[in-house]
């Protein structure tokens, strides 16, 4: 099965990016191994807390064909630097420091976890004072 990187569709405007670092101290990624359609529809629920929150979602594996497909080179990069395993599906968070911040299992994530725990982190605590 061939891998790719999927923007979801609400998020536009980030397609131009074609590395890793180009998000750096822009955005917060949340990356997902595979669409579950529950938590996408959370996701589209949740748009203004991700918006936020600077926070971007990015799939790894999706069909052939998909619309919003970032750089070969970010799959390349996520996928490198990730290496997710398929026996155990994993959520990531990289930070806006472009470093690997929190990980979950994909059955045990939420989105609560995720927003109490970026809204923990020294730069998110920053922003919300401006």
């Amino acid at each position: 099965m061939k891998t790719a990187l999927l923007l979801i569709p609400f998020i536009c405007g980030t397609a131009q990016a074609q590395i890793l670092s180009d998000f750096q101290l822009k955005k917060r990624l949340l990356v997902f191994p595979h669409a579950d359609v529950e938590q996408l529809r959370q996701w589209e629920i949740l748009k203004a807390q991700t918006v936020d929150r600077d926070l971007i979602l990015l799939i790894l594996h999706t069909p052939p064909g998909e619309a919003y497909q970032a750089s070969p080179r970010i799959n390349t990069e996520l996928l490198e630097r990730l290496r997710p395993s398929p026996n155990k599906p994993t959520i990531f968070l990289i930070g806006k420091d472009g470093k690997t911040t929190l990980s979950w299992p994909q059955s045990e994530f939420t989105f609560s976890k995720l927003f109490a725990a970026i809204d923990a982190m020294p730069m998110r605590q920053r922003e919300m004072k401006r």
